[in-house]
């Protein structure tokens, strides 16, 4: 007996697979929140039970920006493999008609070139995009940062064509209607993101994008550091004291071993996390995790330094207590 994936998804009550139960929305069948069970974020975990397809999770912390199946809650919660996935849910141990990955390991080129050519056309569209600009501005971030991080601007949510972007040719890949914002490496594109102007998720991770710190770059000539959550924060940390490295990571995430030698220039890291329940707990266990790392102080104003600025703090001498501060803990 062969298996077939997709009727495992719509036979799974992700209900009680996940544990969730707090109804929040009617959309799509009826929509339910909570603590995600995976990281631990508080009401930044979402299901939607009975699609048409099966049940469906986001997480705003773990997800990586798009929803999942109960199979992928699975492979996450219980760290194994599709196949073990399957026969965890079904208790069956056959072949599996498994759906399209998403990329393919020998497909990363083209999803480079896909991903720059996107890039390319969006850097141009951001040139006209006067409410983007002004979105960005009204965050404090100056034209000669925006332009300097490669910032784009997607006019109009559509498809592209999975074949060229690595993908089989029966997945999609959705391109919103968005500031999109990239991540280099050592002049690779590692991810692109898009933040929406509506809609969840607000942050939308591109399929086929890796995982990474941004602004690891900054780290090279710095003895300190800022830790993140938003690329526009670090963004506009930098601009404001260009002496200082300045990063971001989303919260759930941890420092990757790979990326140690991203980090060995530095001697210390504030971490700066968004101030609502979700980025202290992160925070903290950054925190645990490495001891290295500092836990900034608490912003006069707002969540994040972007809410600061817009309230009219002074960013620059937040900036410079944080490292007095340090120094007067040494």
């Amino acid at each position: 007996m062969r298996v077939n994936a997709n009727e495992v998804n719509r036979m799974v009550d992700l209900l009680q697979l996940t544990g969730i139960n707090k109804k929040v929305s009617s959309s799509g069948g009826g929509e339910y929140a909570g603590p995600c069970p995976l990281c631990g974020g508080t009401d930044r975990f979402r299901v939607q039970p009975f699609g048409p397809e099966g049940g469906k999770w986001f997480c705003r912390g773990c997800g990586e920006g798009r929803w999942h199946s109960p199979i992928d809650f699975v492979m996450m919660r219980d760290k194994v493999d599709f196949k073990n996935a399957v026969a965890k849910l079904t208790g069956v141990s056959t072949p599996i008609n498994q759906p399209p990955q998403q990329v393919k390991t020998n497909d990363k080129d083209k999803w480079n070139e896909a991903a720059t050519k996107f890039l390319s056309e969006s850097k141009l569209s951001f040139l006209d995009a006067e409410k983007a600009i002004d979105w960005l501005a009204k965050r404090g971030l100056l034209i000669e940062t925006v332009c300097n991080a490669q910032i784009g601007f997607n006019p109009e949510d559509h498809y592209g064509d999975p074949v060229k972007w690595g993908l089989s040719p029966t997945e999609k890949i959705w391109l919103p209607r968005g500031i999109v914002i990239p991540c280099f490496h050592d002049q690779q594109l590692k991810y692109l993101k898009i933040r929406r102007p509506s809609g969840d998720p607000k942050y939308y991770i591109v399929k086929g994008s890796t995982g990474f710190i941004y602004g690891g770059n900054t780290f090279k000539n710095a003895l300190t550091a800022f830790l993140f959550e938003s690329e526009f924060d670090a963004l506009l940390a930098y601009q404001t004291l260009p002496g200082v490295g300045s990063a971001s990571l989303p919260a759930g995430n941890s420092i990757h071993p790979e990326w140690q030698p991203i980090f060995d220039p530095i001697q210390d890291l504030i971490i700066a996390y968004d101030q609502d329940a979700e980025g202290l707990r992160a925070a903290e266990k950054l925190i645990e995790a490495i001891p290295a790392i500092h836990k900034a102080g608490t912003l006069p104003q707002g969540k994040d330094l972007s809410e600061y600025f817009q309230s009219g703090g002074d960013v620059l001498d937040w900036l410079l207590s944080e490292l007095d501060n340090l120094e007067g803990a040494k």
